[in-house]
């Protein structure tokens, strides 16, 4: 299930990976070739998501619950919803490194590589659909595929998921620090850091 929360961790949306394209559409800007995905039923700009670290706590099972990890007390701030703020991106992939190391040694063990395996047929027709969440949030891809052809690609990555709000974020710090026609000092510094907060990738892209 895919599931979207309130900043209080209250779920205000749930459907499943086949209706996924159903519940986010996606809105075009003539300034950008990245398009901004949003919950459809509450429309641009209140559905607006952000994926990553810190939305994958509010999930049964993932850090938050971790036995090794309660005690922290990065994990007690994270745990106080009416403390997020922007910065518990970071304090969430810490704990998540430490995380998901200890799944992947468990997955190490239990994975059979031989299972993985698959026949291929280069002349198969048909639709292929697949949600996952990857470190830096949620993926989905969705091919529509004709006697083995593409003929329509949708992909969504954590990246774009996030970009609205970037975007968005951006816009509002440079009307706070322009000073004549420039940026003061503090302004550049502070969207070189909105910009690395969300996704990891990009902080080598805006060095």
């Amino acid at each position: 299930m895919f599931r979207a929360y309130s900043k209080r961790g209250r779920v205000t949306a749930e459907f499943s990976r086949d209706e996924f394209e159903d519940n986010i559409s996606e809105m075009r800007a003539e300034w950008t070739f990245a398009k901004f995905p949003y919950l459809t039923r509450y429309a641009f700009p209140e559905g607006i998501m952000l994926v990553g670290a810190l939305s994958r706590t509010f999930q049964e099972g993932g850090v938050l619950d971790d036995p090794d990890l309660v005690n922290f007390d990065l994990t007690e701030q994270v745990r106080d919803r009416a403390l997020l703020s922007l910065e518990s991106f970071d304090s969430c992939r810490l704990l998540e490194i430490f995380w998901a190391a200890k799944q992947i040694l468990r997955l190490v063990d239990e994975v059979n590589l031989a299972r993985l395996s698959t026949e291929l047929n280069p002349g198969v027709s048909g639709q292929g659909f697949g949600v996952l969440e990857a470190p830096r949030g949620v993926l989905m891809h969705s091919y529509l595929v004709n006697r083995g052809c593409i003929e329509r690609m949708r992909l969504l990555v954590a990246t774009q998921f996030n970009n609205a709000f970037i975007n968005l974020l951006i816009r509002d710090l440079v009307e706070r620090h322009l000073e004549g026609n420039s940026l003061s000092e503090e302004g550049e510094r502070l969207i070189g850091r909105c910009i690395r907060i969300f996704d990891p990738c990009l902080s080598c892209a805006t060095h």
